[in-house]
Parts: C-alpha cells; sequence; structure tokens
C-alpha cells in the first residue's frame, strides 16, 4: 500500500513519464537523508536498550548520547516483472477492463498483500472456468500482478508509462485488490463517485457474512495515492474501484495495526477473519462487479443517449453541439518531448462537413483541465478547416 520512496512522483524516479528500460536515459535521484532517521527495531532489542539505559543511569550518562545504527540497505537498480494475461472480448474488443494487484510484500504480507492476490486468482480461476462452457466476455479482459508496489508503485506505474497510449484509448475500468482483508466489519470502497449507484446495488446482492450486522455493510472513502489505482484515475482519468474489509469503527484507519510488519502472517488472517467468511464476499462482490463491467451493454455511469464521442476522453469537447459525427484522433509523429503526443482532430461525417472547433489557447482541455497553453498531456491540433 504506502510508498517506500520519499517522492511525488510514482514509479522509477529516474524515469519520470518514461518506461524503464535498460537502455533508458536517467535523471540523477539522490533525495536528502532524513532530518530525524527511524528503523524499526524488535521487542527483544528495545529491552535490551531499556536495561542499558536503565544500568547506565547511575552511572556515565555520557554513553547514552551516540548510538551507532547500522542499517544494510543499498541503493540500486534490480529487475521487476510484471505478470499479465489476456481474454479477448467479441463485441468490443477494443475496450478493456483491467483488473490488477501487487503481490510484492514486506515480510510475509498475508493481509498487505497476499489477501488480494488470492482474490485476483479465484477471480480469474472463476472467469476461465466460465469462459470454458463457451462464454466470451463483451470486452476485453486483462488481468496483472504488479511487482514493486511497495516501493513506489513502480510495476504498474512503469506499466502504464509504456502503454500509455493504448491504456488512454482503450482502458475503461480498472479494478484492484490489494489488502482486501485488515478487518471483518463493514467493507471500505474507493470507487468513481458515478459508480456508487451501481455498486450498492451489486454490493447488496451479496448478504453480509455477519448475521448480526446491517444489510448495507458498505461505505465509500476517496481514493488515496496509496496503491496501484492512483496511476490510473490521476494519470489518465480511469474508473477506479477497490474493496476493503476493516475493523470495527474505524472508518478513518486506512491501515490494520501489524501493518507491514514481521507479524502480518497467516495467523493473523485467522484471527481477523475466522472461516475466511468476509473474505468470500469480498471475492463475490469483485466478481460481480468485473462480471458487469465486462458484459454490460452499458458501462456503468454513462447513459445510453450520451452524444458519440472520440476514443480519447479529453477530445469530446471539441464537437460543436448538436454533432453526430464524432471525431477520429490520429497519431501523428511525437511532437516536443516524448511523452507529449500530439493528436490530428479529423471529422469522420458521410457528409464530410468538418464539426471540428477552432482550437484556442485558452480552451481547456477534456482531460486535465487545464488550458490548452498549459496542458502537459496533449497539444489538439483540428486539421480539417
Amino acid at each position: 500500500m504506502k510508498s517506500t520512496l520519499a517522492t511525488a512522483i510514482k514509479g522509477d524516479p529516474t524515469t519520470p513519464m518514461y518506461p524503464s528500460k535498460a537502455f533508458a536515459v536517467r535523471s540523477k535521484f539522490d533525495p536528502p537523508p532524513p532530518s530525524q532517521p527511524a528503523i524499526p527495531i524488535s521487542a527483544a532489542d528495545a529491552r535490551q536498550l531499556r536495561d542499558f539505559a536503565k544500568s547506565s543511569a547511575a552511572g556515565s550518562p555520557r554513553q547514552l548520547r551516540r548510538l551507532r545504527i547500522r542499517w544494510p540497505m543499498r541503493r540500486g537498480l534490480l529487475p521487476i516483472r510484471d505478470i499479465c494475461t489476456e481474454v479477448k472480448g467479441a463485441v468490443e474488443p477494443d475496450r478493456v477492463v483491467l483488473l490488477g494487484g501487487h503481490r510484492d510484500a514486506w515480510h510475509s504480507g498475508a493481509l498487505d498483500p497476499h489477501s488480494g492476490v488470492s482474490s485476483l486468482l479465484v477471480i480469474t480461476r472463476a472467469l476461465a472456468e466460465l469462459q470454458r462452457t463457451g462464454w466470451r466476455p463483451r470486452r476485453t479482459l486483462l488481468a496483472c500482478s504488479w511487482d514493486a508496489e511497495e516501493w513506489n508503485l513502480i510495476g504498474s506505474a512503469e506499466w502504464l508509462d509504456e502503454e500509455l497510449r493504448r491504456a488512454d484509448r482503450r482502458l475503461v475500468a480498472y479494478v484492484n485488490t490489494d489488502t482486501d482483508i485488515m478487518g471483518n466489519w463493514k467493507v471500505m470502497v474507493h470507487a468513481f463517485r458515478r459508480w456508487r449507484g451501481f455498486l450498492d446495488k451489486l454490493i447488496d446482492e451479496v448478504p453480509n457474512p455477519d448475521p448480526n450486522g446491517d444489510s448495507r455493510y458498505h461505505f465509500y472513502k476517496t481514493p488515496d495515492a496509496y496503491s496501484d489505482y492512483y496511476v490510473f484515475w490521476r494519470t489518465l482519468g480511469v474508473p477506479i474501484v477497490d474493496l476493503s474489509y476493516i475493523r470495527p469503527n474505524e472508518t478513518r484507519m486506512v491501515v490494520y495495526d501489524l501493518y507491514h510488519s514481521r507479524y502480518d502472517t497467516a495467523r493473523l488472517y485467522r484471527m481477523i477473519d475466522p472461516g475466511g467468511r468476509a473474505h468470500l464476499a469480498t471475492v463475490q462482490n469483485y466478481l460481480g462487479i468485473v462480471y458487469t463491467l465486462l458484459d454490460s451493454a452499458v458501462l456503468p455511469g454513462i447513459s445510453p443517449s450520451s452524444p458519440r464521442r472520440s476514443s480519447t476522453p479529453w477530445a469530446g469537447w471539441l464537437a460543436k453541439p448538436g454533432c453526430r459525427c464524432g471525431l477520429e484522433p490520429r497519431t501523428n509523429r511525437l511532437a516536443g518531448r516524448p511523452w507529449r503526443p500530439s493528436f490530428d482532430a479529423r471529422c469522420v461525417a458521410p457528409d464530410g462537413r468538418c464539426a471540428v472547433s477552432n482550437l484556442r489557447r485558452s480552451s481547456r482541455c477534456g482531460g486535465c483541465g487545464w488550458t490548452a497553453a498549459r496542458c502537459r498531456r496533449i497539444r489538439l491540433e483540428p486539421s480539417c478547416g
């Protein structure tokens, strides 16, 4: 969940906005040391320090003024591996629903991330069994297991840096399975705001595993920057959803007591969720969400009567009101920096009449909200008169 590197840039900080390949030109990354260095120690080491402090209190206190700590951690570059599998859609193969979660952990990681890894495996296996019966999803399913999430969301961020163009045109939803179990009280939902009605119906179909609990056993929380979904909704504005069971009356907590410790083991999992009932309900909720996103005729949050828009989410504002022809972006050669592509918007109306309004430097980009002069993601250039 939470990042280890103290940087605002997600992914490899030496290659911001570029895929971190072996041949990549890297920038210097040398963060300053913390003003108050801290290192976790075991209870046994803490007792030794306490006994040493007590024994030296009556003697010379100068012995406590300096404590040498050896921290054997080295900086360097190591390879990471993302594992992905794909099921082509039958009707809309160019629309992709991404199901992902990270598999790297601090220590054992029974809850973070292996409760989410097991959910990811069960969901993909269930969909594979359904596919053997002859079913094919309407849209394409892409399931990915990310690496190096605990360091700085590196696995998912670097994948997106490399697949930015295709992901921007095709990705319609991202379902994240990270720490699915942090308790057995209620489900904390990080989700796209316009999906709340759709999620309420699906989650209410799965009964509360606690017979003494409320029928409505979930609540919503604003997405944060502590898991892989951040790079997708923050960079592309892709709708995301993430589910996590939490402890009673701890709606403000996003972690559990033994988070990122050596005690995050299978024993802790059995103590938090005896019998695995909460985890089973989470997997059932995920299955309903993924199946609906893959097979529904209309995506949640989108009205069937909405005017046709371009495949890029920010190009729709170019069309004049009432225009039904739509816009087709055509990739040109890279303009300026490699991560700032240029697009030509050309009219595809049957009568050939252009429906593109004139661009101005003060016009706002529909994706990031910045003016065209300040937009950092894209520069749109109308090619039809």
